[in-house]
């Protein structure tokens, strides 16, 4: 997800009410609210993969993974 798109999406999911919703708006707000927590979460994981796979040896040693873990790790599907 762009650095745009977050934080588009943090303005529409702030602009929500406070007060808790009722009836379908509140089926409809919590399905909002989930849709954007796992878009979110997607997100982070396929940037912190990406980071992960930058890493030299060293550093990955340093954090106890190996070449061979981090390589696997980054090729796995975003939502893995």
């Amino acid at each position: 997800m762009s650095q745009t798109l977050r934080r588009e999406a943090a303005t529409i999911y702030s602009r929500l009410p406070a007060n808790p919703p009722t009836g379908a708006y509140a089926a409809l707000v919590h399905s909002c609210r989930k849709i954007f927590a796992t878009l979110s979460g997607w997100s982070l994981r396929s940037q912190r993969r990406q980071d992960l796979s930058q890493l030299n040896a060293h550093l990955l040693n340093d954090i106890g993974v190996s070449q061979e873990e981090a390589t696997s790790e980054a090729r796995k599907w975003f939502w893995m």
